[in-house]
């Protein structure tokens, strides 16, 4: 049987093949390489002229500038999971789409969304699941300090 190539469709979404290549740049990054990645997010990068770039690299900038932040909300949202024992390719989708959550001018729907499609192709059977309901306590986190917020 041949293997599908999960990064070609006759459909492509720049948005989508950007987050991927964040995901690849912050995961060897933030952990020393691309050990741990699954084979074919190693051997099957998209293609850069089908990403967009800008986002790409709003992206990357904007988890690495705000990585503290980032871990301490995911921290508030899953404390029975300690980042050092969550997967870090679950970690790596969250930080990303927690910065998309807390500075990108898009639907928080879509950013899950996207997270979660992210987490069932490339993570492990539980994966999406796992990273719906963190983040699901990440939006309602962010609008309980929105309101907090405006109300002083």
């Amino acid at each position: 049987m041949q293997k599908m190539n999960r990064f070609l469709s006759s459909k492509v979404d720049s948005r989508h093949e950007a987050r991927k290549l964040a995901l690849l740049k912050l995961y060897s990054e933030l952990y020393g390489g691309q050990e741990g990645l699954p084979e074919d997010l190693v051997f099957e990068i998209p293609q850069t002229a089908e990403a967009n770039l800008a986002l790409l690299e709003t992206m990357v900038k904007g988890v690495r500038a705000n990585l503290s932040q980032i871990d301490q909300i995911i921290t508030e949202c899953a404390p029975e999971w300690p980042i050092d024992r969550i997967a870090k390719l679950d970690l790596v989708i969250m930080r990303v789409a927690v910065y998309e959550l807390m500075a990108a001018d898009i639907s928080k729907n879509v950013v899950i969304d996207e997270a979660i499609e992210l987490a069932k192709e490339f993570g492990s059977e539980s994966s999406g699941k796992f990273v719906n309901g963190v983040l699901g306590s990440v939006v309602d986190l962010l609008h309980k300090k929105a309101a907090e917020h405006e109300e002083q």
